[in-house]
């Protein structure tokens, strides 16, 4: 009897152990799913932040490169119109003449371009392949021949082998009555026309162009450089076309 209560009681220490170790087992289990878990969700977590901070990074390098390209552009474009401003600018001013500084020839050509927007024996030039409106339709003002006479300043304006000089226009170089701040009287232009002074046709003479009595008793060189500058400048001269030229000037 009592060796069978030994034995029950074995069995029963034996089965508690038992029990003892599959709750520890089952704990340690449950355990380290849990920690399996966690570390997944750590895992994960980890990833999707720095999936976050990648495209982050990513957005603000595309903000940024865009950022900069505009910039470039704006500043490229800020350049280009500087450049181009700068460019019209030294054009404008290099097409800009002044009379005085021009060579004889040229000062021919821009007393005849004045003279045919301003003269009226320039205007109504009859023969002579002068006209008003050359300047404003942008053709060439014909082949001319520029010759000294009726004073050593004097020049008439005739057509290429023209032969006669009556009744064609002159211009002339002359000091006018006004003194300027140097105390010296300005320079300037008359116009006028090869008439008849004795009617007779055997005496040339220079008659005052009509306009001279609104443009005044000559016209200074400042007056000439303000209207030419006005009406193509360097460009619009060079469209008259001098084939002989003689000049007390040079």
């Amino acid at each position: 009897m009592k060796k069978r209560k030994a034995v029950i009681g074995v069995l029963i220490g034996i089965v508690a152990v038992l029990t003892i170790v599959v709750g520890i087992a089952i704990v340690q289990k449950n355990k380290n799913e849990k920690q399996i878990a966690l570390s997944k969700a750590q895992s994960v977590s980890v990833s999707e932040s720095s999936a976050k901070a990648s495209k982050w990074r990513s957005s603000v390098a595309t903000a940024q490169s865009a950022a900069n390209a505009k910039y470039r552009s704006v500043e490229a474009a800020k350049q280009s119109s500087t450049v181009a401003k700068e460019k019209s600018k030294r054009a404008n001013e290099d097409n800009q003449i002044n009379f005085s500084t021009l060579n004889a020839m040229d000062q021919a050509k821009a007393a005849i371009f004045y003279g045919i927007g301003n003269a009226e024996y320039f205007v109504n030039d009859g023969d002579y392949e002068i006209s008003k409106n050359a300047y404003s339709k942008g053709v060439r003002v014909g082949k001319v021949n520029v010759i000294t006479g009726y004073g050593s300043d004097s020049y008439v304006v005739v057509p290429a082998d023209s032969p006669t000089a009556a009744g064609a226009p002159v211009f002339s170089y002359l000091e006018l009555g006004i003194i300027n701040s140097n105390g010296d009287r300005a320079m300037g232009i008359t116009y006028g026309r090869v008439g008849d002074a004795t009617g007779d046709g055997d005496e040339m003479a220079f008659d005052n162009d009509p306009n001279e009595a609104t443009i005044g008793a000559g016209v200074s060189y400042e007056q000439l450089n303000n209207w030419i500058n006005q009406h193509g400048g360097k460009a619009a001269i060079e469209k008259i076309i001098i084939t002989e030229f003689q000049s007390t000037r040079d």
